[in-house]
């Protein structure tokens, strides 16, 4: 178990990942079996990835679950579609 997130957060927030002001670029995320499907994204609004632009069939999977193309960021010199998803509150009040 990670006692210390925010430390490895702090790591990973890195100006050459393209992450802009408050965000945290995660390159890799594995979950715990006995931790699935317990909302990850539990009170977040947005998330947001990146991927090679050259790989449109990534791109297609992650449009099939509901992300969208935001911008195109160079990321140690490669371009890197940014890819967004709006979470759907199950209780949002309109």
């Amino acid at each position: 178990m990670i006692k210390n997130m925010q430390a490895i957060l702090d790591l990973m927030d890195r100006p050459s990942t393209g992450s802009g002001t408050g965000e945290y670029y995660l390159d890799t995320l594995a979950v715990l079996p006995e931790y699935r499907r317990r909302g990850i994204a539990a009170g977040y609004d947005l998330i947001t990835l990146v991927v090679d632009s050259n790989m449109p069939d990534l791109i297609r999977l992650y449009e099939s679950v509901g992300f969208q193309s935001a911008e195109h960021r160079w990321i140690f010199r490669v371009d890197f579609l940014r890819m967004t998803y709006t979470v759907k509150r199950q209780n949002a009040k309109l």
